[in-house]
């Protein structure tokens, strides 16, 4: 997000990620890994818009 020169208005960006393929990524960050899940477009796949 970005407020204007002023500050008194701000604009965003939304994204429309429900179509978007889930992606599922063993983290190893402690002495046992764990699981991530989290929307990721592969190639060929829908892109959020």
């Amino acid at each position: 997000m970005q407020w204007n020169a002023s500050g008194n208005k701000i604009a965003y960006y939304r994204f429309d990620e429900e179509k978007v393929p889930e992606f599922s990524m063993d983290l190893f960050t402690d002495l046992y890994p764990s699981q991530s899940q989290f929307k990721y477009p592969k190639a060929g796949k829908q892109i959020p818009l």
